[in-house]
């Protein structure tokens, strides 16, 4: 009697699975509209001023001292104090510009 078997295919060895790369971006900068230029009308630049800004100490530090202020910026120094200026019994002001 004769023996028929299928011969069995070993399974394919696993592989690793990569994802794909991303395709790169175009790198092509949007257009710009300008607008249409009137005729002969020059272009005027305004400077932007500075804005001003408002510190308010509500201390009370006694009758006969004074509040100073100091700081980085706007005028200001770590190695000289700014005064404050007394509005009420209790309440010191300073008005810095250039901030």
């Amino acid at each position: 009697m004769k023996k028929t078997t299928k011969p069995t295919k070993a399974p394919a060895p696993a592989s690793r699975f990569t994802a794909p790369t991303p395709a790169p971006k175009p790198s092509i900068a949007p257009k710009i509209k300008k607008p249409p230029a009137s005729a002969g009308a020059p272009t005027v630049l305004v400077k932007p001023k500075g804005s001003r800004v408002s510190i308010t100490a509500k201390i009370d530090i006694g009758f006969g001292n004074s509040l100073f202020i100091r700081g980085g910026g706007a005028g200001l120094s770590w190695g000289k104090g700014s005064p404050l200026s007394c509005t009420s019994g209790d309440t010191w002001t300073v008005v810095l510009s250039g901030v």
